[in-house]
């Protein structure tokens, strides 16, 4: 997952192919439907006021309201959409990573 995150999030200035955007927004989205009832389930067993739950909780609903939105026109705003999914994809695995704290299932399946 960190790998796709780093494809798009180093791309930078150049202007990867259309296919090969789509196939990263595609992959990206795919995570991130993998990632959100993960870190829901997550979230739920954690005590109540739990801090960083609250904060997975947050990155969690900003990432389904990017996955509802469309990728936008031309290469620029699928370059922008494709960065906002990558950035989320992090979070949430970083979210992940903290609350698991070795206790549920190794976040090294996350790399």
């Amino acid at each position: 997952m960190r790998d796709t995150t780093r494809q798009v999030l180093t791309l930078g200035g150049t202007s990867p192919s259309a296919e090969c955007l789509d196939l990263l927004i595609i992959t990206l989205r795919g995570h991130l439907e993998i990632l959100v009832p993960a870190i829901r389930a997550l979230i739920a067993s954690a005590p109540p006021g739990d801090g960083p739950a609250t904060c997975a909780r947050i990155a969690g609903d900003e990432a389904e309201r990017r996955l509802a939105h469309s990728r936008g026109h031309g290469p620029d705003g699928a370059y922008r959409h494709a960065s906002k999914l990558a950035l989320s994809v992090n979070s949430l695995c970083d979210h992940i990573e903290t609350l698991a704290c070795g206790a549920h299932a190794p976040a090294s399946a996350l790399k």
